[in-house]
Order: structure tokens, then sequence, then C-alpha cells
């Protein structure tokens, strides 16, 4: 049984089970979309290479503990983990699986939103899948625009989303060499409200974006594409690595280092830019495009036939 409960544990299967016995409509009311095991593990993996090691662990949004599941699974012990959760079924839920992180690992469950909490804690490890929700569904929005753009000296745009704020305030919370490894839509690379994120990302430690393809939807019930967005705090990196993956096999082609396990890794498109090329302004999804061109031998330009407009 003890096996039973490990194997379990450290796959899909709490989610699995939660989603059997939930409704649809309670899951979209909390904005629940659960992290796959496997990307967990590979958040963990690299989030525990922190300088000086991992202590202190912050997870704001933490559903049924699929990161502390995942560090447990990486051998990892002794760490006093933090984590925010407001449904209360999946807390009631979460029972078995905080006892079987225990007593290995401090484990702190607070029922409230993390972005209500205070600022001042600082973590040496921070992983997250925070909410999917549009701005537009947001109440009080302008108010946190307003509180964020001050407390971070940046300018937020009211149509921010919802996990915008999350990535943020994480980002701010880590100790200098902490690590944040966050799973989120990659709309922020393309849309204009994105470029106060990518800026604060910039000056902040960011090393390096995993992009799922977007025949490689991680999420049954919601229709995104995704990106795990990996930052260092204090690091002086000079160049951000972009790395474009097929699925989850390969995502199994990089290890915790960002390096494929080989140069010619399946499922894997790898692109690093200097630090300095990279303009907040600009659109980032090229940035994981390995551009080639085939001409072939009937073709001819698009724009000899017709062009395209966008009406005002």
């Amino acid at each position: 049984m003890l096996i039973d409960l490990l194997s379990q544990l450290q796959g899909d299967w709490p989610e699995q089970q939660y989603t059997s016995v939930s409704s649809l409509r309670h899951r979209q009311q909390y904005s629940q979309v659960f992290t796959p095991f496997a990307v967990a593990e590979f958040m963990a993996a690299w989030g525990l290479k922190v300088r000086g090691g991992v202590k202190k662990v912050l997870d704001p949004a933490a559903g049924l503990a699929v990161f502390a599941r995942a560090l447990k699974a990486q051998g990892a012990a002794s760490l006093q983990i933090t984590a925010y959760e407001t449904d209360a079924q999946v807390l009631h839920r979460c029972q078995d699986v905080v006892d079987y992180l225990r007593p290995s690992m401090d484990f702190e469950f607070h029922a409230q939103d993390y972005l209500q909490s205070g600022w001042e804690a600082t973590y040496d490890l921070i992983l997250a899948n925070p909410p999917y929700r549009n701005f537009r569904e947001l109440t009080g929005r302008e108010q946190r625009v307003e509180e964020w753009s001050e407390k971070l000296s940046v300018t937020l745009s009211p149509a921010t989303n919802l996990y915008v704020f999350f990535l943020l305030k994480a980002v701010a919370q880590l100790r200098v060499g902490g690590r944040c490894a966050f799973l989120i839509p990659s709309d922020f690379l393309q849309q204009d409200y994105g470029e106060a994120v990518k800026q604060y990302l910039l000056r902040n430690g960011l090393q390096g974006i995993v992009a799922f393809a977007a025949e490689a939807s991680l999420f049954a019930e919601v229709l995104t594409t995704s990106c795990i967005v990996l930052i260092e705090a204090g690091s002086v990196a000079e160049t951000v690595e972009f790395i474009t993956v097929n699925g989850m096999d390969g995502l199994q082609g990089i290890n915790a280092t960002l390096d494929c396990h080989n140069e010619q890794s399946p499922g894997v498109l790898r692109q690093r830019l200097a630090l300095s090329a990279l303009q907040p302004a600009h659109k980032w999804n090229d940035c994981f495009q390995i551009k080639t061109t085939v001409r072939l031998k009937h073709s001819t330009l698009f724009s000899r036939w017709a062009r395209i407009s966008r009406s005002p």
C-alpha cells in the first residue's frame, strides 16, 4: 500500500482524482489548471540548483501541492514550504498529500489569496502555476495595477492578466541568488501589456523561457499556449536561453542546468540571445524560432497577388 501511495503522489493521480469528483464549473470559478507532474519535476530540478542551497520555498497557488511532491521526488528534504490556496475543496483533499510530505518537509498552508499577503518575507525558491484569469474578470484591478506599479517601479497596463501579478510579486520576494520558475500563458511575449513585464524580468535575473509548441497543449480544459519563465535573482548573466519543446518528451531532453543531454535532443529547439539584444517593446515569439527559409521551385511571393490589411 505504501508503494502504491508513493507512486500515486509522484504522478498526476491526486489531480486526476480531484478532477473526477469536482465540477467543471467549480474549477473554472477558481481558475484551476493543474500542473502535469512531469512539468513540476522539471521546474523543481531547475529550482534546486539555487546557490547556497534551498531552505525556504513558496508556492503561491498550491492546488494539490504538486511542486512540493516534485521536490520530494527530487530528493529534497528539510524544506520549509509556505503555500497559499483559496479553494476549501482543494485544502480538504490535500491532507493526505501533506501527511506524505511530513516529516521531511515543514508544510504551512494559508487559506488565503497570495496577492493579499505581505511582501516582506523572502524565499530561496518559488514555484508556481498561478490562476489563468483574463483581466476583464478581475475586480479592483485598477487599484492592483497602481499598487504593483508603485512597489515595483514599472508601469503596468490596465490590461494586465492575473498571472502577471503573481509572477511579479514572487520575483520581488526572492532573496539574492534565489530562483523562481513559473508556468504561465505565453501571451505576454506578444501583447502590448507584456512590455512592462519583460522589462521587469530583464532587470531582475531572467535566465530563460521554455515555451511549449502550440500543438503541445498541456491542459485538457484550457486552450492556451504555455511557457515556463526561469528567474535567478541578482544574476548578471549576459544571455537568455529561449527553448521550444514539443511536449513532455522534449522537456525531458533538457536537464536542470538548461543544457540538452546532447546537441540534437529530439523535440527541442534552442536559441541563446544576448541580454542587450532583447527589447521589451518587441514581440518575443521570434526569439524561439530557428529561422530557415525553403523556397519551392514553382513558388512565388504572396505579395505579388494580394496584400493584407487590418481594418481599424
